[in-house]
């Protein structure tokens, strides 16, 4: 006999939580968000924000900068993308 899962229902969202969403990743970036403009700044300089304070490989630090931008752009937050263009404004 199959067991049923039951429906679980979502909250509504509400402007609260895209506010919480944002603070969250700008208090998580901090080193972005007090380093630069992020609205202003270039590929290049956002990925020496993410180089100089860990000395991560090249690689790795591609893989974080790239997970930054989709993370904040789905957030609302404007940031630059690989070819310097803001993401989301």
């Amino acid at each position: 006999m199959k067991r049923q899962i039951p429906d679980i229902e979502e909250p509504e969202s509400s402007g609260e939580e895209e506010t919480s969403e944002t603070e969250t990743i700008e208090e998580a970036y901090t080193f972005v968000f007090k380093g630069l403009d992020i609205r202003k700044a270039t590929y290049a300089e956002c990925k020496m924000l993410f180089l100089t304070p860990i000395r991560w490989r090249m690689v790795v630090c591609r893989r974080c900068l790239k997970f930054f931008t989709e993370l904040s752009a789905d957030a609302g937050i404007p940031v630059i993308s690989s070819n310097s263009n803001i993401v989301n404004s």
